[in-house]
């Protein structure tokens, strides 16, 4: 779903990204080895994020509407295999033995990733987190500025909406 224009319902748009491509053609090495890892000029919004989270929980992308029966243009080929199964493994073991400690305790089905962004433009480190749950068909995203890492400042914004969502 990434890298094609959304109609969320409210006319086409670009993710709330600049430019036409979220991920776009690296055009040399050093730009190749800083997307490899969410760099470079790479730009996701959180709205973008939500959508991969949810896409790991389902197995499927579905483009995020704003305007309920609305279905917008962009699609995209499912999962294969077991490539589900392995991401919300993984995805949970973020939670249970890697960096969202922030999650623990919440949902036993919760998964998640953490990440940071260090825009080109200042020195403080964006905080970034994606959450997803399959069994309570819940999928988000947070972005806090000039935060830290995702666990410092994203994760506890994710608590807290898994938390008012009753998932605790």
């Amino acid at each position: 779903g990434m890298n094609q224009p959304w109609d969320m319902g409210i006319g086409a748009a670009t993710y709330g990204t600049p430019g036409q491509q979220q991920v776009p053609a690296a055009d040399g090495r050093d730009l190749f080895a800083a997307e490899a890892f969410g760099q470079g000029r790479i730009t996701m919004s959180p709205l973008t994020m939500a959508s991969v989270a949810a896409t790991v929980a389902t197995g499927q992308f579905h483009q995020p509407i704003l305007i309920p029966g609305f279905q917008g243009p962009a699609k995209a080929q499912p999962l294969p295999g077991g490539v589900k199964a392995d991401l919300q493994t993984m995805m949970r073991g973020v939670i249970t033995n890697g960096t969202a400690t922030s999650l623990q305790g919440i949902s036993d089905t919760l998964g998640a990733k953490t990440g940071s962004a260090e825009p080109n433009n200042k020195d403080k480190t964006d905080s970034w987190m994606i959450a997803m749950d399959p069994n309570h068909d819940i999928a988000v995203a947070a972005l806090v500025l000039n935060a830290g890492f995702g666990n410092s400042a994203a994760g506890p914004a994710i608590a807290a909406m898994m938390k008012g969502a009753g998932l605790s």
